[in-house]
């Protein structure tokens, strides 16, 4: 019968919990502050949220101007990556504000 792997669970200093805190501020993406604690990104993740310390840079609300080029963007026919692009935004979050707003997508017609 193999052995089954257990994963090695590090408690966290004092010194690792004030260098978390330190670039979360700067607004570092929970990947890269993982990297730089030499942690996994589950545990990184896990920690800052115990800690109520956000990780990466906050949501950009979308603005009046901003839905009002995505619906110009839309009748002028662009594809859904392109109008991302063009919003400076996901493809993702440009799906979901549109749909959350009533806005259709389907390019087929």
């Amino acid at each position: 019968m193999a052995k089954s792997k257990r994963s090695k669970q590090q408690s966290w200093t004092g010194s690792e919990i004030k260098r978390l805190k330190a670039l979360a501020k700067k607004k570092l993406p929970a990947a890269r502050v993982a990297r730089a604690l030499g942690r996994s990104l589950d545990s990184t993740k896990k920690k800052a949220s115990r800690l109520g310390t956000p990780l990466g840079a906050p949501k950009r609300p979308w603005t009046a101007n901003d839905l009002r080029r995505l619906k110009q963007l839309v009748k002028k026919r662009r594809p859904l990556p392109a109008i991302a692009k063009a919003l400076g935004r996901t493809v993702f979050a440009t799906e979901k504000v549109a749909s959350v707003h009533h806005i259709s997508l389907d390019l087929r017609r």
